[in-house]
């Protein structure tokens, strides 16, 4: 099994690490456990299809051999704690039924709980973050509904009050940019101000940032502080 797999090779590579690294503890421990995980792999894979008595004559064998570390081997050192763990997983190889609960149970709450981390900082408000406190010199020129990859053009029945909410957000600086295209609810609004066209994205819970007149300044995302209410923008445009 050594053979097949290569493992002096990989012994000899540790001890090229180990000898390198020769002052850091931390390797050498590393050395020590990798050349463990060498020998456990390899019992496991020996005793996979034996019986008890077979797995007992091997063992023995080890027990015999584990002292003879002559030449540059894969061979265990015979610690004795290393060596009884060693003898133990092979005569009682330990079941793994604890093993797969734990998977089991980390895997669904991996499920249950997946979602999107945001990382967000500095606090602020829509007024100065989404209209760069000029509020009053901008103009809403299109509003677009996208939804299931259709886009349609709505109108806005009060843009004084969707321009008043929007600026009372409270805001965080988002770190990096999410695909949040996948959220039901997206709107899409397009400004004129005095420096150019400035894009504006409202999803669920953030809010995409896209001035056009600042060419070295990508799109910014906001964490919108307890969510957008919907509600209230509904009521704001003729759907």
């Amino acid at each position: 099994m050594h053979i097949g797999r290569r493992d002096a090779w990989s012994k000899f590579f540790l001890v090229f690490c180990t000898a390198l690294c020769w002052f850091n503890p931390l390797m050498w421990l590393a050395m020590k456990k990798s050349s463990e995980d060498l020998e456990l792999s390899c019992d496991e894979a020996v005793v996979v299809s034996l019986n008890e008595g077979e797995r007992r004559r091997y063992a023995d064998l080890i027990l015999r051999t584990a002292g003879d570390g002559r030449g540059f081997t894969t061979c265990l050192s015979a610690s004795a704690s290393a060596l009884r763990y060693r003898l133990k997983n092979i005569v009682r190889p330990a079941r793994k039924h604890v093993g797969a609960l734990f998977v089991g149970v980390v895997a669904s709450l991996l499920f249950l709980t997946c979602g999107q981390v945001g990382l967000a900082y500095g606090m602020g408000t829509g007024e100065a973050y989404i209209y760069q406190n000029e509020a009053e010199s901008i103009s809403l020129a299109k509003v677009t509904q996208t939804k299931e990859e259709a886009r349609k053009v709505i109108q806005c029945q009060d843009e004084e009050a969707l321009t008043d909410y929007l600026s009372s957000l409270t805001l965080y600086q988002a770190v990096g940019t999410y695909d949040c295209d996948s959220e039901e609810k997206q709107l899409s609004l397009t400004y004129n101000t005095s420096q150019g066209t400035l894009g504006v994205i409202l999803w669920e819970n953030y809010v995409r940032v896209m001035p056009s007149w600042e060419k070295d300044l990508k799109e910014q995302d906001y964490y919108v502080s307890g969510g957008l209410d919907w509600e209230k923008l509904d009521g704001l445009f003729n759907w």
